[in-house]
Order: structure tokens, then sequence, then C-alpha cells
């Protein structure tokens, strides 16, 4: 087909659509201004039927409304009522639990000043005592410290004049050794020997002899146990008939042997 015979017949297609298209516009604008009406008059026939809805049920709203309101405020006092009573009731029994809590807090603050007390009082008692014992310890220690000092002074006065009568003693041999060697270089008699601080050359070895035995400790021991008041040393020696410095070792025996013990100046039986 020609492009001429194409055209033509195009344009007969449209020119017969062109009359289908109205018609069926036109049945449109009919069907919707049909409906739009229909729409209109629903729309004031349910605004009609609601305005005398409204209209006829206006009453009865208005005494619901106020049933509802009477019944609200009713509940609302009933609630109000029961919340003040349950709040009263539980101040009550809060009041009663705070009142029992106190007791019982009052009681153990009690409790524990009563044994704060006793334990005070304890611990006075036991500074008194410790106090009382330090004391005691005290006087002790200085009643020791008094006898040891006198025992001491007592010992080293002993020792003094025993050594002070040894060095005489000394003393008289060296020089009687003197006029020994003398008399011996001038042909002279030798002189007899020194007695020793008054006591008997014969008594002196007699007591050397008897200590070197352990008589002298045994006689010594017999003197002080026949004087339980106590006997100084220089009466010891008395009593036996030798110089006191003899009698100063085996008094110092018997003491390491506690046999006897020294009583200020004295020696006592133990």
């Amino acid at each position: 087909m020609s492009i001429a015979n194409q055209i033509k017949s195009l344009t007969e297609d449209i020119e017969v659509s062109y009359g289908t298209r109205t018609a069926a516009v036109s049945d449109i604008v009919k069907d919707t201004h049909r409906t739009l009406g229909d729409f209109n008059r629903e729309h004031e026939k349910m605004a009609a039927d609601l305005k005398r809805f409204l209209a006829a049920d206006s009453s009865g709203r208005v005494s619901e409304v106020r049933n509802l309101r009477t019944e609200n405020t009713k509940q609302l006092k009933e609630t109000a009522k029961n919340l003040l009573s349950f709040l009263s009731s539980g101040k009550s029994e809060r009041k009663e639990e705070v009142a029992e809590l106190l007791k019982e807090i009052k009681g153990f603050i009690q409790g524990v000043e009563e044994e704060s007390e006793k334990r005070a009082d304890k611990v006075k008692g036991l500074l008194k005592s410790f106090g009382e014992e330090h004391q005691e310890r005290t006087a002790l220690v200085k009643r020791e410290l008094s006898s040891f000092q006198k025992n001491l002074s007592s010992v080293v006065e002993d020792m003094r004049t025993a050594n002070s009568s040894d060095h005489k003693l000394a003393r008289a041999h060296w020089q009687n050794l003197a006029k020994v060697m003398a008399a011996k270089r001038a042909g002279k008699s030798i002189p007899k020997p020194l007695a020793e601080m008054g006591v008997p050359v014969a008594v002196k070895e007699k007591a050397e002899e008897a200590f070197e035995k352990g008589e002298l400790r045994e006689k010594v021991l017999k003197v002080i146990q026949a004087n339980p008041g106590g006997i100084r040393l220089v009466n010891v020696g008395k009593a036996l008939g030798v110089a006191f410095v003899q009698v100063a070792k085996p008094i110092k025996d018997l003491l390491a042997e506690v046999k006897i013990t020294k009583r200020n100046d004295e020696y006592v039986p133990s």
C-alpha cells in the first residue's frame, strides 16, 4: 500500500473515532453529574438526620453527663475517705513502730553504757592492781638493792680489812727476812719467826693445817650455827682462836654452798 492510501485510511479512522470518543466523553460527563447529584442529596439527608438525632438526644446526653459527673464525684469522695482512713491508720501504726524502735534503741544504748561502765570499773581495778603490784615490786627492789649495797659494803670492808691485815703480815715477813739476812751476814743468831696479827705461829700453823684438812670450815659452820642470832667475822676468828683472815675463805665457801647467809655484817645459819 502506498503512503497516500495509508494516510487516507488513518484520517478516516480518526474521523470515525472522534465521534465515538465525543459520545463516550459526553456519557462520562453525564454520569459524573448524576453521581455528584446523588452524593449531594445523600449528604444533605445525612446532615438532616444527624441534626435531628442531635436535637432529639440532647437532653439525654446532658442527663447522662450529669449522672456521670455525680457518680464520679461520689467515687472521688469515697476514694478520698478511704485514703484518709488508710493514712490515719497507717500513721497510728507507724507511730507505734517508731515508738517500739526508739524503745529498742534506748535499751541498746543503755546496755552499751552499762557494759562500758563495767569495763571501765574492771580497767580501774586492773590499773589499781597493777599500781599496787608495781609499788610492791618497787619496794621489794629497793629493799633488795639496799640489802645488796649493805652486803656489798660489808664484803668490801671485810676484803679491805683482810687485805690490810695481809699487807701488814707480808710487810712483817719482809722486815723479818731483812733481819734474818742481816743476822746471817753478821754471823748472829737468827730471830724467831714473828707472830701474825697477835696470833702465835704455832696456832697459825695449826689453823692452816686444819683448813687444809677441811676441819676449819666445819668448825666455822658450828660456830655460826651456835649463834643463830648472827656473828661477825672477827668474832668467829676469836671463837676459834685464829686470825679472822683465816676464816674468810671457809666462810666464803659456806656462803657458796648456801649453808650460811649474811645479814648486814653478821653471818647466820641458812
